[in-house]
């Protein structure tokens, strides 16, 4: 997302319409992947504030000492 436009509920409100859908359609969770970068600190708050949870951690995923974190919402 563009700098200018973070903390304007953008991404809240898509991701609540995203989870809205998923729970019309009979899902029951959502996930997502990050990394595990200390610059990726601030989408892996993003996510923490929206419900999700680390489900799992794959070490040295994108390169040495950068790990993919997955992430789950349940959405019951």
């Amino acid at each position: 997302m563009h700098p200018g436009a973070q903390g304007a509920g953008i991404g809240r409100s898509l991701l609540e319409r995203v989870a809205a859908t998923v729970r019309a359609e009979g899902g029951t969770a959502l996930y997502a992947e990050t990394a595990g970068k200390p610059a990726y600190a601030p989408t892996r708050a993003f996510y923490a504030r929206n419900g999700f949870a680390a489900v799992a951690t794959v070490p040295d995923f994108y390169a040495p000492g950068d790990a993919k974190l997955i992430l789950r919402r349940g959405l019951d």
